[in-house]
Parts: C-alpha cells; sequence; structure tokens
C-alpha cells in the first residue's frame, strides 16, 4: 500500500517535468485581407532591429521574411492581415540588410 501511495504521490511530479513552455513567433496563419485596408502606408524608410515587428500609428507591422511580406493588425496578438503592396515602404532594413520594398514591379 505504500509503494502505491508513494507511486501516486511521484506522478504529478512525473507529468510537471515533462511541460515545457516555447515561444512561437507567429503561427503561419493570416487573415485575408480586408476589401478596404485602414491601417496607414509605412513611412519610405523602416529601420526593424533585431525583431521584423514595427510599431506605427497605433497599427502592428510584422514582416515575414520566410514569405517575403507585410501584415498588419491592430493588436499585437492579431488577427493579422496581409498588407497590400502599395503600403508598403520602399525600403526597409533588417538585421543589417536592406531590402526593396514597394518598387519590386509586384
Amino acid at each position: 500500500m505504500k509503494r502505491y501511495v508513494n507511486l501516486l504521490a511521484a506522478f504529478p511530479l512525473l507529468l510537471l517535468t515533462a511541460c515545457v513552455p516555447y515561444y512561437v513567433d507567429y503561427s503561419g496563419y493570416y487573415e485575408p485581407t480586408p476589401s478596404v485596408v485602414v491601417a496607414p502606408v509605412l513611412p519610405p524608410t523602416v529601420v526593424l532591429e533585431s525583431r521584423p515587428y514595427y510599431p506605427y500609428r497605433g497599427y502592428y507591422y510584422y514582416w515575414d521574411a520566410d514569405r517575403d511580406f507585410w501584415i498588419y493588425s491592430q493588436h499585437n496578438r492579431g488577427p493579422w492581415y496581409r498588407l497590400p503592396h502599395s503600403h508598403y515602404p520602399e525600403r526597409f532594413q533588417y538585421k543589417g540588410k536592406w531590402h526593396e520594398g514597394r518598387g519590386r514591379g509586384r
């Protein structure tokens, strides 16, 4: 009986050691762009620091480097929408490298 009680007491501790928190930068799923975009156009030059987030005029902008497009939201947790190319900055810097934005002929 004592062995059963010890095993029962140790089981929750075993489960707690299996919990590992991790950070996901984005879910990979974005809402479709609404027919009317109310987000302001980004300034001509944007410098992103260590993370690709850019708060501007009450909106949050995120440059998805893997998919090469901008998304925006009114809240930093979403929902996120694709930003039209007409709202892209002309050029932006991320991790020390300059990228072309609006003038890429898209």
